[in-house]
């Protein structure tokens, strides 16, 4: 997880963070300073960073968190459209030339709004139907 971080978004995690491994298919992010925390369940220490499913895939708390830090791979949205991705929607008619197949940090005015995957031609929003925010005006 801490080698795709670096790969994927040129993020260099804090030497007192950890990541854990929550089984064989999830990661979490946690303080070292948690390491003799005898937690009765391992993911309620710190927050779930990613799932293995073939590939990583970063959470939208992961990026939301530590997107501020990412050097590559972030889609930066105008109002416009990070209002229909902060409602759940994908967003078709962007050119994101400066990322590369696969999953984006999505940013609008420098605050990271979550988890897209670029598929070479439009921004898939993976962002958690919970999160999803709705105008509630329209």
């Amino acid at each position: 997880m801490e080698n795709y971080l670096k790969e994927r978004f040129g993020i260099m995690l804090d030497p007192r963070v950890r990541i854990g491994n929550l089984g064989t298919d999830r990661f979490n992010l946690y303080s070292k300073s948690l390491d003799n925390f005898n937690a009765e369940r391992e993911e309620t220490r710190g927050i779930l960073a990613g799932k293995r499913n073939g590939a990583i895939k970063p959470t939208s708390d992961l990026l939301q968190c530590y997107g501020w830090m990412a050097t590559r791979n972030i889609v930066f949205l105008d109002e416009g459209s990070a209002k229909a991705f902060c409602a759940g929607k994908d967003i078709m008619e962007r050119d994101f030339k400066f990322c590369t197949r696969g999953y984006v940090a999505v940013s609008f005015k420098g605050a990271v709004l979550g988890c897209g995957f670029y598929d070479g031609e439009k921004l898939l929003n993976k962002v958690p139907l919970h999160k999803h925010v709705i105008n509630r005006e329209e």
